[in-house]
């Protein structure tokens, strides 16, 4: 039997997540943004919550929690501001290929600081899809766009490994974005970065991915969320023709298309971390949840935008930079063509 209800414990989890994205990502969203990182203040509250390290084992000093846990809260930061989320998390999916493929020693020393006092390690992660880097035992090249201005380890995802790299070869030039500016953009040049690690297991490379658009699929979510709430709410306080543009009917049907498109989105990166936790098919499941999200955050807000009209199209209303994150969430890491292109990988090989 197929059971949605939430737990008593992820309900806390997604209520905490929620007023911190509420109380504080979405209200200073703007300031993040045009400023390039995340008030001091804010980041120090968000590590006091523990969020960023629920699903980081316990004998690394996480909560040891599951993905679907972690999913809750992505939804919620999304919601508030997914650039912001992307820099108080310190680039978390950049841990996957530590948790899922490097040796114990080896996690312990790059993750085991990650629960200590003072600023926490930040990560950078890479899908070199072009290959434009370099790799002979260290790294060489430049990669074009990260999330982040800084990293005490990389990881690289090429040719079917994920290489974990230290951070000392690396130079980082921030960049201005079209959107996740909160993150701190940059362009990083790789020069003689040491290789720490290379996961070549298959299976774990697989689960690595699968676990980086789980956890994108979620942000998406939280982002098309944001912009139906919004847009609705702006379709019921704005009238024309003596009644509010919601009870239109043109304007009607759409509305209900998104809430349609958001619980679809959802729905499916639910049942990625289901087939995650059950160790199945989960590269198929994964890639099928983020190509979703894809589709459906790209759908939802466009039309958050187009609702609001005009107004849609100028920063007095945050319906554009929703947009612009969904359009860039949906592009970085490989992006929606590289799950395509493994999910068809996936279904020849049947």
């Amino acid at each position: 039997m197929i059971d949605f209800t939430l737990t008593e414990e992820e309900e806390m989890i997604r209520e905490s997540a929620r007023s911190f994205a509420s109380d504080k990502l979405r209200p200073a969203g703007e300031k993040h943004e045009d400023s390039g990182r995340v008030q001091s203040d804010i980041a120090e509250e968000y590590k006091k919550l523990g969020f960023g390290l629920l699903e980081l084992p316990t004998d690394l000093g996480g909560a040891g929690l599951t993905p679907f846990a972690k999913s809750l809260v992505m939804e919620e930061l999304g919601w508030g501001d997914a650039g912001a989320a992307l820099a108080i998390e310190g680039c978390w999916p950049a841990y996957y290929a530590i948790t899922e493929g490097a040796p114990k020693d080896l996690q312990k020393s790059l993750l085991g600081k990650l629960s200590g006092s003072g600023e926490a390690p930040k990560g950078v992660l890479v899908v070199d899809t072009d290959a434009r880097l370099q790799v002979n035992g260290s790294v060489e090249g430049t990669a074009s766009f990260v999330t982040g201005s800084g990293a005490d380890v990389a990881v690289v995802l090429k040719d079917k490994q994920a290489l974990i790299i230290e951070g000392q070869g690396l130079k980082f030039k921030p960049l201005v974005g079209c959107a996740l500016q909160a993150s701190g953009p940059s362009e990083v040049q790789f020069s003689k970065a040491k290789v720490l690690h290379a996961v070549k297991d298959a299976a774990a490379y697989e689960k690595i991915v699968a676990r980086i658009r789980i956890y994108t699929a979620s942000l998406l979510v939280g982002v098309a969320r944001a912009s139906f709430e919004y847009a609705m709410k702006y379709a019921q306080e704005r009238s024309a023709f003596g009644k509010p543009i919601a009870h239109h009917q043109a304007i009607a049907f759409y509305i209900a298309e998104m809430a349609m498109a958001v619980d679809a989105a959802r729905l499916a990166v639910w049942r990625a971390i289901h087939q995650l936790n059950l160790g199945s098919q989960v590269g198929w499941h994964a890639a099928a949840a983020y190509q979703e999200a894809a589709q459906q955050s790209r759908f939802v807000t466009d039309w958050g935008l187009q609702i609001l009209g005009g107004h849609g199209y100028i920063k007095d209303h945050p319906v554009e930079k929703w947009m612009r994150e969904a359009q860039v969430l949906t592009t970085i890491w490989g992006g929606v063509d590289q799950a395509d292109l493994d999910a068809c990988e996936l279904v020849l090989a049947e």
